[in-house]
């Protein structure tokens, strides 16, 4: 049948998975070809292709550990039923685990790939994973933030509107991609030191993303105020209608001035052409999923990990 041949992602891998997801319906953030690629590192992250399939596996921690769900089907540019050769893929994930003497796990999967997964793999005893779970936003709102349930969030951008009367967003170009860095930098050290940092893999992530932010063809913005960057955001699709949030990062007293309720609005307003935003997880911190609650998601992408046992 085939060994699956596994390998850390590079950057021709980035553009063979985006290729392949940007023609699925995946809403998750692990499908995200960028979160693949940049946090190789993080999550320990090693890719296959099998039968027109991209498969994931994942040896990292916040209970990433085990295969993802078999990515696409993608023949001669065209994307296929990819449930017709699923069972034969999950064989051969069922192989490859016995023949490394592994036990057979499964991580990030959403309610409706578990239950694909149940029809080819027996006895796979399956756990919510609350803290790898994603949060999705209608754009639209996000945008416009009507209503009652969003008044405090008005209040955090009149207000920094109010205090700084220069301010101004600018979506990011090859001519400021250095001010999204300097944001980075700054919101690094406010927490830890240089040698920290640099061992950060978001941090990394962050430089990567800015290195090849246009041949990756990403998209974000820059908030301005007192003439200097204060606040930026990086996304990037993962299909037609839904967008990845994967960094925001306000600094210094601005932060606390509500730079990131604009910037979270004025990248909602730039990408109008999106219908969802998917602003990942909160990996279980109690005040992160406070914030994400707080812009009342259309829906929490509920995440499963799973383990064959006996």
């Amino acid at each position: 049948m085939g060994e699956i041949v596994w390998k850390t992602p590079d950057r021709e891998d980035y553009k063979k998975i985006r290729s392949v997801v940007e023609k699925c319906n995946y809403y998750g953030s692990d499908t995200s070809a960028l979160n693949i690629y940049l946090l190789r590192k993080k999550y320990g992250t090693k890719i296959g292709y099998c039968d027109g399939f991209i498969l994931r596996k994942y040896y990292g921690k916040y209970g990433r550990c085990g295969y993802g769900f078999p990515l696409g089907k993608v023949s001669d540019g065209e994307l296929l039923n990819e449930n017709e050769d699923l069972k034969q893929v999950f064989e051969k994930i069922k192989m490859d685990a016995a023949c490394k003497g592994e036990p057979l796990r499964f991580c990030l999967f959403d309610k409706e790939q578990r239950d694909i997964a149940d029809r080819y793999i027996n006895a796979v005893e399956w756990k919510s994973d609350r803290g790898n779970s994603d949060y999705i936003y209608i754009r639209q709102e996000l945008a416009q933030l009507s209503g009652s349930r969003y008044h405090k969030k008005r209040n955090h951008v009149l207000k920094f509107t109010r205090l700084y009367n220069d301010w101004r967003y600018a979506e990011i170009s090859e001519r400021d991609i250095s001010d999204a860095m300097k944001v980075a930098d700054e919101w690094f050290e406010e927490r830890m030191s240089l040698e920290d940092k640099i061992k950060d893999s978001e941090y990394g992530a962050i430089v990567e993303a800015v290195e090849y932010y246009s041949e990756f063809g990403l998209r974000g913005g820059i908030l301005y105020a007192d003439g200097k960057p204060v606040a930026m955001t990086i996304a990037s699709p993962i299909n037609k209608d839904i967008c990845d949030v994967h960094f925001e990062k306000a600094v210094g007293k601005y932060a606390a001035d509500g730079a990131y309720a604009v910037i979270n609005r004025m990248l909602a307003i730039s990408l109008s052409e999106y219908t969802y935003f998917n602003r990942e997880e909160d990996i279980n911190i109690e005040g992160l999923r406070k914030a994400k609650m707080s812009y009342h998601p259309w829906k929490v992408l509920e995440k499963y990990s799973g383990e064959v046992r006996g």
